[in-house]
């Protein structure tokens, strides 16, 4: 399968940059335990993922009084925090090479602004994107499609000729719904039948071919080919 004609990348954060499945999950198991509430692991996959915090609070702890609320919010930025952060395999040498073949990316993520600065400060990841979205800077989160046509429009590229690397349900929703190209990442087939290309396990699966037409054609197996024009 060959994607053509794409001109830009689109990065979701959480799961796609840097591996932030346990600590998630642990943190809203952690507060599910301490108020009788039970979160399945298809609670994670389907709604939890991908999505900002206060979406989850919304759907799953609406007991919660407005000054709990608040105080659960204050405590996940600080167990954010204090984090340390690990990059997804090939994920860094990835981002040198899009930069060093000047191909447009944006980092697209339901995470606040103190959370991005917090991960590029511990990767130096600052240079290798042209353009930030955050959840402050959107009104309506994943699945939404708001983000990435955000993203898009910030770099003055259509959606369709975006590609989103996404590993969950919402922001895969998200991408597609924006008009771009989904690749998933992960394991979980769901990210297919929702309407992703391809499902990668990371990128360091990528390879490049050779190709005087396009600034970059990337390869991954099976059969994927991702023309950058």
């Amino acid at each position: 399968m060959s994607l053509d004609g794409i001109c830009a990348l689109l990065f979701d954060m959480d799961g796609v940059l840097i591996d932030t499945h346990t600590s998630v999950e642990s943190f809203w198991n952690e507060l599910a335990r301490k108020h009788q509430i039970t979160l399945t692991a298809e609670d994670f996959e389907r709604l939890i993922h991908g999505t900002q915090a206060w979406m989850t609070l919304d759907r799953y702890f609406a007991v919660l009084s407005a000054d709990e609320r608040r105080h659960v919010e204050a405590d996940l930025t600080v167990y954010e925090d204090h984090l340390t952060y690990k990059l997804m395999p090939g994920v860094w040498d990835f981002l040198v090479l899009l930069k060093a073949h000047k191909i447009p990316t944006a980092l697209v993520t339901s995470g606040s602004q103190r959370k991005v600065d917090a991960v590029f400060a511990q990767f130096d990841l600052s240079d290798k994107f042209d353009t930030v979205i955050t959840a402050d800077l959107v009104h309506h989160g994943k699945p939404d499609p708001e983000c990435y046509r955000l993203a898009a429009q910030e770099l003055s590229i259509p959606p369709q000729a975006c590609i989103v690397f996404e590993d969950s349900v919402s922001g895969t929703q998200a991408g597609l719904s924006a008009g771009a190209q989904v690749i998933g990442l992960g394991k979980t087939q769901i990210l297919l039948e929702l309407g992703a290309t391809q499902v990668i396990p990371d990128f360091s699966v990528f390879t490049i071919k050779p190709s005087e037409q396009a600034l970059l054609t990337l390869v991954a197996p099976p059969d994927l080919e991702v023309v950058i024009a």
